[in-house]
């Protein structure tokens, strides 16, 4: 070979070399004062942009090693099952979805009952003006039955029937008892709230089953219209073996959204905070206002702490997660934002808000400890994963992509 040719052959792949030696290399997370203002996503997989369906979905299910989050498809939106660690898809289905009051496509999962040991969701789905309740298969995305339902709202399971309100006329919506099994529905039973005298209204009320001391009970949420602006709230208690009213129409200060048995004491979750219910002497032994008045979103019992997503209807408070102190009932810590329901891994708490942006808590100090932009303005789910070896993950999702991060 030509010495002039090995020479520059040599003194080019010198130069290469020292080109990359001389290149920083490129992060994966950059913190500033000890938050993460950046970081790179282990995976993102896209959805179909140019055909976008606005899915209404909270919160991401997550499962084994696996999540089922929102996606859409040649206008149509639908759910999409994928592998944490990889984001790998494993399975889709997609629905077809109904117009909203502006046109717009949309696809309404708010509402869902989802049972990750026997493998099922239920989901209420407004397909073509129909409201269809649809069960799938966690793990294939298969239907399993479909049946047709006047709600697309509250649903709570309990033992093998989920029980909904149901629109039957124009004057009552009594609760309707469904089998998980096969779809199958029946009466159940209808609330005893009366009209308010000088308003003719839609009477409505929501069922809160749970066992307490192996006892089976319902709390029933009831609200009838006041004024034209103003609606009062009410709570009764059933007993479900004899059908009787144990108490009856209590007033309350919003209306009763989730009921919970932690620790052997009955929470109450209304839109200004909870109340704790003592069965013994059908009364309240405590209440716990957060804000004057509200919406409910969510809530989370970590360790020895209670989260609570609000959202106020006025300007005296502001949206945000709720952490309160399970052994004082004080507030601990406001993280300010718009609500959707969080995760949590390792007493770090993960939530999106509107925009584009995602955060994160740590619940011992209080202080938020990442904070960036995806790219997209974000979907309204999160989910976490630790795996056996100890990695974490945190899945979200904006209007282009599904991501995953390492988790803190």
């Amino acid at each position: 070979m030509n010495p002039k040719l090995i020479l520059l052959l040599l003194v080019s792949l010198f130069l290469s070399h020292c080109a990359k030696e001389s290149l920083p290399p490129q992060p994966t997370k950059i913190i500033e004062n000890g938050v993460v203002v950046w970081q790179e996503p282990l995976w993102k997989v896209a959805h179909d942009t140019s055909n976008f369906v606005t899915c209404v979905f909270y919160p991401y299910w997550q499962f084994d090693d696996k999540v089922i989050v929102d996606t859409y498809d040649n206008k149509r939106g639908g759910l999409r099952c994928m592998r944490v660690d990889t984001g790998e898809i494993l399975w889709e289905k997609f629905f077809e979805t109904s117009e909203d009051y502006t046109g717009e496509q949309i696809l309404f999962l708010k509402y869902s009952i989802f049972n990750n040991e026997k493998g099922y969701i239920i989901i209420p789905i407004l397909e073509q003006g129909d409201l269809m309740h649809t069960k799938l298969n966690i793990n294939t995305g298969e239907v399993i039955w479909k049946t047709h339902l006047e709600t697309l709202g509250h649903l709570e399971a309990y033992d093998d029937y989920y029980y909904c309100l149901v629109l039957t006329s124009d004057e009552v919506f009594p609760i309707y008892k469904v089998s998980i099994e096969n779809g199958d529905t029946e009466y159940f039973f209808a609330t005893t709230l009366p009209v308010h005298p000088n308003f003719d209204w839609h009477r409505r009320g929501r069922p809160h089953p749970l066992n307490y001391n192996q006892k089976d009970y319902m709390f029933i949420d009831e609200h009838r219209l006041s004024k034209p602006d103003s609606i009062e709230c009410f709570m009764s208690l059933l007993d479900t073996k004899t059908m009787e009213l144990l108490v009856e129409n209590i007033p309350l200060d919003s209306w009763l959204s989730k009921v919970e048995v932690n620790n052997g004491r009955v929470f109450l979750f209304t839109g200004t905070g909870y109340k704790i219910f003592d069965m013994e002497t059908l009364s309240f032994e405590r209440e716990v206002k957060l804000i004057d008045w509200g919406d409910y979103i969510y809530h989370t019992f970590y360790n020895d702490k209670l989260i609570m997503g609000l959202s106020p209807n006025n300007t005296l408070n502001v949206d945000g997660h709720y952490v309160v102190d399970l052994n004082t009932h004080s507030l601990l810590y406001v993280f300010e934002d718009w609500v959707y329901p969080s995760a949590i891994l390792d007493n770090v708490l993960y939530i999106v808000s509107t925009g584009k942006n995602l955060q994160a808590y740590n619940l011992n100090t209080g202080k938020r400890v990442l904070n960036f932009d995806l790219r997209y303005d974000t979907q309204f789910g999160v989910a976490t994963y630790k795996n056996d070896e100890g990695k974490k993950f945190v899945v979200v999702g904006d209007l282009g992509y599904t991501y995953c991060f390492e988790g803190l």
